[in-house]
């Protein structure tokens, strides 16, 4: 996840981003990005950016001086891989939920709008390639301490992305004038991953759990013939038919389970 900046006080849905915010998440006034504890991080503007020194923690108490230059509130981004545990094309779509919260209604009205992009654009460049859901996804500010939950499907040209792909959430001006409503993100979650139905039986593939061992066992998706070496290549453990595995007689370190097709899998314990 990332935090992006720009120079503009009252930003609209075309306004150019700019860089990464580079300050403390624990700011109380001026232009910022606040972590909020149980109610995510929120975003807001005014007309003062932040200090040098207030934003990167050498000069706190910094009241006169020099001011970052892109220091207003413009965007959480998401970046997202596919686990793609059945391939390229298996997907059909997922339910992204998100919360959108006012912090503070102010005087100025102001909106959080979700974006997407694939991993097959150009990302060293934040403003290209994004494009609105079908179904407009929004949030305009309403009472204090008020929030709104929403579902978003996403749809199957993203998550069938060989390269993943990215959500935004653009803090923008909607309308008013004196203060700045201050927003807030949170609680976002994937669920309802569907897949088509010829998929099915490629699911069953074989995979394990947990990895980074944290315990004594691991578990095997589908029983499996399955021997686990160290990284020297010997052979420690070996098992018919297994669906789960006891694993604490080995120490700390890296070893790789081989099932009776020949797959390999990394472990970490």
């Amino acid at each position: 996840m990332a935090f992006w900046t720009h120079a503009v006080t009252d930003p609209d849905l075309t306004t150019p981003f700019t860089e990464d915010w580079h300050c403390l998440y624990n700011l109380t006034n001026r232009s910022r990005f606040a972590g909020e504890g149980d109610n995510g991080v929120s975003f807001v503007n005014t007309g003062n950016s932040q200090y040098t020194g207030v934003c990167d923690g050498s000069d706190p108490a910094q009241a006169t001086g020099s001011t970052i230059e892109n220091g207003r509130s413009g965007a959480v981004v998401l970046s997202l891989m596919a686990d793609q545990p059945i391939g390229i094309g298996s997907y059909v779509s997922a339910d992204l939920h998100w919360t959108a919260r006012t912090i503070l209604k102010n005087n100025r009205v102001y909106g959080l709008r979700l974006q997407y992009r694939n991993g097959t654009t150009n990302n060293v460049n934040p403003n290209e390639g994004w494009t609105e859901f079908a179904t407009t996804q929004s949030y305009t500010s309403g009472e204090d301490n008020t929030s709104q939950d929403f579902v978003t499907v996403l749809p199957a040209e993203l998550l069938n992305e060989e390269f993943g792909f990215q959500l935004r959430w653009v803090y923008y001006y909607i309308s008013g004038t004196g203060s700045r409503a201050q927003l807030a993100l949170d609680d976002i979650s994937i669920s309802n991953i569907v897949l088509g139905t010829e998929n099915f039986e490629l699911n069953n593939r074989f995979s394990f759990y947990p990895n980074p061992v944290n315990g004594n066992m691991i578990h095997f998706n589908v029983a499996s013939d399955v021997s686990i070496s160290d990284i020297s290549g010997k052979q420690i453990i070996s098992a018919k038919n297994a669906t789960d595995l006891d694993v604490s007689a080995l120490t700390s370190g890296v070893y790789f389970i081989r099932n009776n097709e020949g797959k390999v899998l990394k472990m970490v314990k």
